[in-house]
């Protein structure tokens, strides 16, 4: 999904030297799923499914479109 691909490059970009090394293991998890589940999570952090990755798709969602 490219659109996808586009809010993660910039996340990473935007980011890649202030995240935590605990930030790094739960964000190639993330990567690890469906890219509609990371589409649909990020739209909904609060997601039942998407708990284990609420703190990241937060800062995600924070860096990328200024929704939080």
């Amino acid at each position: 999904m490219r659109e996808l691909d586009v809010l993660l490059q910039t996340f990473v970009e935007q980011e890649a030297a202030s995240l935590g090394a605990n930030a790094w293991p739960q964000f190639e998890e993330l990567l690890n799923c469906e890219d509609d589940c990371i589409w649909d999570w990020l739209q909904d952090p609060d997601h039942p499914a998407a708990q284990r990755f609420r703190a990241i798709l937060i800062e995600i969602r924070g860096v990328t479109t200024g929704l939080d």
